[in-house]
């Protein structure tokens, strides 16, 4: 008797989760089921680790931050313009009616849509919203005050240089300014403090008054102790500014191994955007420096500043990619191989697609694309039309997603039209699977109109977050007016969360143009059932769509950043649209 019970139940709950999976299946994936952990890919407020493969376990798991995919989310927007830079601005009626709605998103009720706001005015440029990113200082939540310090160094009114120096200090005016009350400010306040300055500053070099350099300075030795973010901050701010003078300060910090690991690395990216090739002989014997962190930044920034005739500098990148101790370290200095170029680099790329293993694979595949793409690299027509070959023979024979996707964005980078069929069969035979996104992504690339369709569908209907992310991102590389109304639907829909939504807004200023701003225009009036993810992501694209700066200032700082060391306050930062 208790057998057929149990059966009975058992068809019973059959039948009813038969009934939801069919209620279900024609329609469109609800927050019901909204994939909570994905809340990760936030662009406003929240750090973005993507992991495109999540349903792909190895056998032995790497931790997503190791794996291609994060690399690529830091440094792709580079390549993204390669493709696609919109070729008409907003007119200037259109940016004053943008300006007006931006003005009234400073009061939404939406702490995210008002953070988001306050970034977007800054980026206009109008000397005279000075004084409104001040007030928006005193904001009762704590995001928008932080977005108000960097709104303000984006802004690029200098007169906003003592009241940021102020909240360093945090000085009895600047606790009046953030309605503190006389109680000190966030360490987190005053590091994006010291952010906003750097970008107040940026590539000012020596033309960077002396007392920003020293209160930067004086921040990070007055934090020594006390609070990570407080000392990495100042240390970032240094090398966007770019000035001479700090260049004493940050070599000390790199030699001194009282220093913090992750100062120190960030010192190396700072001293690499300061002095260029001029800093690699100070920086190859850190090469092999005992800590992770400062490995992983010197190969970064040697990739920036070596030459292919170095010998010296390239058989030790050699050393480390092969035979280094890191994981990180080692797909770094793969990647600084690519960027520097030359025929024995390249041969010995060539010949890891199919010695090495599968992770690093993936990174000696985006080498090559790299070298290839960057603007300064040499011709080299015989090897790169192996590469492309190589790299095809790797995507078609690619038993993981991991290594697929890494191949296709790979192609795409090269702008190998010839892979664009083979890419896109393969899309097409597995739209709803989690790992598609990179597959859109490099027929963004390719700018393969005849994939729309099916980067269409990726978008509209795969249940998994990131490839509908990656999927909106290949749209505003394709570009066309079908695809604005496309966009313009997906940014309304409440059902997207934030990462979609994030992925549309900069798909949707992608595109650009002055249909693209009067759609962005007719959004920016919110409708009473909006909800605030949709309204700062609204927001957001209009910021990027009349950002002065070319290219974005917040953009060209993810360049070769080590993301690896990332701590809240920087985590934030980077994620900034």
């Amino acid at each position: 008797m208790q057998r057929s019970a149990r059966r009975a139940l058992g068809a019973a709950l059959l039948l009813v989760l038969s009934a939801t999976l069919s209620a279900q299946a024609p329609g469109r994936f609800t927050s019901a089921t909204s994939f909570a952990p994905c809340v990760r890919h936030l662009p406003i407020v929240a750090s973005p680790i993507p992991s495109c493969f999540p349903s792909a376990a190895p056998p032995r798991p790497v931790p997503s931050l190791y794996d291609w995919s994060a690399w690529w989310f830091f440094n792709q927007d580079r390549f993204f313009d390669r493709v696609r830079i919109p070729v008409e601005r907003p007119t200037p009626e259109q940016r004053d009616r943008i300006h007006a709605a931006l003005l009234l998103a400073l009061d939404d009720a939406s702490p995210d849509t008002r953070a988001v706001a306050a970034v977007a005015v800054g980026k206009m440029q109008r000397s005279e919203d000075i004084e409104i990113l001040k007030a928006a200082a005193a904001d009762s939540h704590i995001a928008v005050r932080e977005s108000a310090c960097i709104a303000l160094g984006l802004l690029g009114n200098r007169s906003a240089e003592p009241f940021l120096t102020g909240v360093l200090g945090d000085t009895p005016a600047a606790r009046r300014a953030f309605a503190r009350n006389g109680r000190p400010l966030f360490p987190s306040t005053r590091a994006f403090a010291a952010l906003g300055l750097g970008l107040l500053f940026a590539d000012a070099g020596d033309q960077t008054p002396p007392g920003t350099v020293t209160a930067l300075q004086r921040l990070f030795e007055s934090s020594s102790g006390q609070s990570l973010d407080l000392q990495l901050a100042p240390v970032v701010a240094l090398g966007v500014i770019r000035a001479p003078s700090a260049v004493p300060f940050l070599k000390d910090l790199v030699a001194s191994r009282a220093s913090p690991a992750w100062v120190r690395g960030h010192a190396v990216w700072a001293l690499a955007r300061i002095e260029g090739v001029a800093a690699q002989e100070f920086l190859l014997p850190y090469l092999r420096d005992k800590q992770f962190a400062v490995r992983q930044s010197v190969a970064l920034a040697l990739g920036r500043i070596v030459r292919p005739e170095d010998d010296k500098a390239v058989k030790a990148l050699r050393k480390l990619a092969w035979r280094g101790s890191g994981l990180a370290a080692r797909n770094f200095a793969r990647l600084a191989l690519g960027r520097i170029g030359g025929e024995g680099n390249d041969d010995i790329l060539l010949r890891d697609l199919d010695r090495a293993r599968r992770f690093e694979r993936t990174f000696g595949a985006l080498a090559l694309a790299v070298g290839f793409a960057d603007e300064g690299a040499a011709v080299r027509s015989r090897i790169e039309a192996e590469a492309k070959e190589r790299i095809t023979a790797a995507f078609r024979g690619a038993k993981r997603p991991h290594t697929l996707g890494a191949c296709a964005v790979a192609l795409g980078i090269l702008a190998d039209a010839g892979a664009a069929p083979i890419v896109r069969k393969t899309l097409r035979r597995h739209l709803s699977a989690p790992w598609t996104g990179p597959l859109c992504l490099a027929l963004g690339l390719l700018g393969d109109r005849d994939a729309l369709p099916d980067v269409r569908s990726v978008l509209r209907w795969n249940p998994d977050v990131d490839a509908r992310r990656q999927a909106a991102l290949a749209l505003g590389l394709i570009g066309g007016p079908e695809v604005l109304l496309d966009l313009a639907g997906e940014l309304q829909d409440p059902t997207n969360g934030p990462a979609v939504q994030g992925a549309v807004a900069r798909a949707f200023a992608r595109i650009g143009g002055v249909l693209a701003t009067e759609h962005l225009l007719a959004l920016l009036t919110p409708a009473p059932s909006s909800t605030s993810t949709t309204r700062a992501a609204i927001v957001a694209a209009a910021g990027l769509l009349v950002d002065q700066q070319s290219p974005p200032r917040l953009r060209s700082v993810r360049e070769d950043f080590n993301y690896l060391l990332r701590s809240d306050v920087l985590g934030r930062f980077l994620a900034l649209l």
